[in-house]
């Protein structure tokens, strides 16, 4: 997040996408969920709007290769 709250980490489980986001003020996991299935490689892109409301990811193919969320719980807000 902008102000340093929130951040999020992606790693590769199988053939998911996995998102984290922590709470850097308390170092605990806030949420997690699967960005992205069947992509051809390991890469994510991230990105978080300016309001620092919405974090919005890509995948190198696949299925549901542009997905938005909300930032502070991980819900999804289209994929």
């Amino acid at each position: 997040a902008p102000d340093g709250s929130i951040l999020v980490t992606a790693h590769r489980a199988d053939a998911e996408r996995v998102l984290v986001g922590w709470d850097t003020r308390r170092g605990v996991e806030l949420w997690r969920r699967v960005a992205h299935r069947n992509g051809m490689y390991n890469g994510v892109s991230m990105a978080i709007s300016p309001d620092g409301q919405t974090l919005v990811t890509s995948c190198d193919g696949g299925k549901e290769t542009l997905r938005a969320f909300r930032l502070r719980d991980g819900a999804v807000l289209w994929a």
